[in-house]
């Protein structure tokens, strides 16, 4: 069973499939295969938009998406709709569409967009009660997916996951600035001892020296000394199990950032075996034996989470260090019809390409990729969450956002 993308039957936001909503829905987000049309996009947990995308910037994609626009507006659609989740769910992805156009080399068409956007949007927001009121979809799906591995406990004050944070920053900045900041993410662990074993070990990394040393690297021919973190670095124990949990945020009615109850992300990596230090290559990485889980908003049947399976393909990389390559774009007709395949990676292995060292050496939230040392420390859930917005409150595209909400 693959990843939803095609529509439901009827529409993502109303059984009708002319309905308003949906129409927006289809101008804006659904991308099409260009040897045969197939659509996908609709039920994607974020927008099929790269980079280097044009689509909605040219025509005939753009006149579309101003005219849908524009008839949202014209009639006040968010009347259509009442319900907060769609409302929220509807803003989330315009969210998504309006930063995706804000880049300092404005165009006329960026701009048609942008205000727009915002209008629709602003409209959409919901109060800050509203917000609270949310489901809180991790409660919900606790005990359905027990059996798939959906981690019990987790957000419990003295349960078995320990939330982490680094004193100096965000604790995953690679997905918090990928996604926008958009989203809090944050990170847990699980000892298979429990949470005061995880206390102890966080100490024994911090106390632990050296946490860098140098290695002989070649790049290009060229010999040099490398900074890199110890491959000696005490080990966690077999079965230790790491979350990342992606929390939607919103703007509310007043147009602030605010963050909900809403989790469109939930992963988890179970080291099964860790790879002792004499194991380690020169330049100290080795794939660890790993388990890897994932679950996802599902976006037709929100705000119900859902499995990941093996062997699920997706489009990846197309917001977390997105490549800028738009397949649609990109990819002939030929290349679509010779191998869909291709086009969509299994989800469930692409976390190997940036965790594939041994043990803590792949956890980045330490590492950094290899290449520093950031202390952790245990935390609460929710610190995540004022280090998520202020960094948002410095970005460009919130600037760009702000200034056409209080027009």
């Amino acid at each position: 069973m693959g990843a939803p993308s095609a529509p439901t039957a009827g529409g993502l936001y109303d059984p009708d499939p002319k309905h308003l909503w949906n129409r927006v829905n289809d101008a804006l987000f659904v991308r099409t295969a260009p040897d045969n049309g197939e659509p996908y996009g609709s039920g994607e947990l974020d927008i099929l938009f790269w980079p280097t995308t044009k689509h909605l910037l040219t025509s005939p994609s753009h006149e579309r998406a101003v005219r849908v626009l524009d008839d949202f507006i014209r009639t006040h659609g968010e009347r259509l709709i009442r319900d907060p989740l769609k409302r929220a769910l509807l803003q989330r992805d315009l969210w998504q569409l309006f930063d995706w156009s804000a880049v300092d080399d404005q165009s006329p068409s960026r701009a048609e967009l942008q205000q727009r956007l915002v209008t629709v949007m602003k409209r959409l927001a919901l109060s800050v009660e509203e917000i609270t009121r949310l489901p809180d979809n991790y409660a919900q799906a606790d005990a359905r997916l027990e059996a798939a591995g959906f981690p019990q406990g987790l957000f419990a004050a003295d349960g078995p996951w320990l939330p982490l944070a680094n004193p100096y920053g965000d604790t995953a900045p690679e997905h918090t600035r990928s996604f926008g900041n958009r989203s809090v993410f944050t990170v847990f662990v699980n000892f298979p001892d429990g949470r005061e074993q995880a206390l102890r070990y966080l100490k024994e990394l911090r106390d632990f020296t050296p946490a860098m040393i140098y290695f002989e690297e070649t790049i290009a021919g060229q010999e040099r000394h490398a900074l890199r973190t110890n491959p000696a670095t005490p080990q966690f124990p077999a079965n230790t199990r790491w979350a990342l949990v992606r929390r939607m945020c919103l703007i509310d009615d007043h147009g602030h950032m605010r963050a909900t109850s809403l989790i469109e992300s939930l992963q988890t990596r179970t080291y099964v075996s860790i790879a002792e230090p004499d194991q380690f290559s020169n330049s100290g990485v080795l794939r660890a034996q790993q388990l890897s889980a994932e679950f996802q908003l599902d976006r037709q049947h929100a705000p119900a989470l859902r499995v990941v399976l093996d062997g699920e393909r997706d489009f990846q990389f197309v917001h977390f260090r997105g490549l800028g390559i738009d397949l649609f774009e990109l990819e002939s007709a030929a290349d679509w019809a010779h191998d869909r395949n291709r086009m969509r990676a299994e989800t469930l292995r692409t976390c190997y390409q940036c965790h594939a060292a041994a043990g803590i050496l792949s956890v980045n939230t330490y590492t950094g990729f290899g290449v520093t040392v950031r202390p952790l420390e245990g935390a609460t859930p929710e610190r995540e969450v004022g280090l998520t917005i202020s960094a948002k409150a410095s970005r460009y595209d919130w600037g760009l956002l702000q200034g056409l909400w209080r027009r």
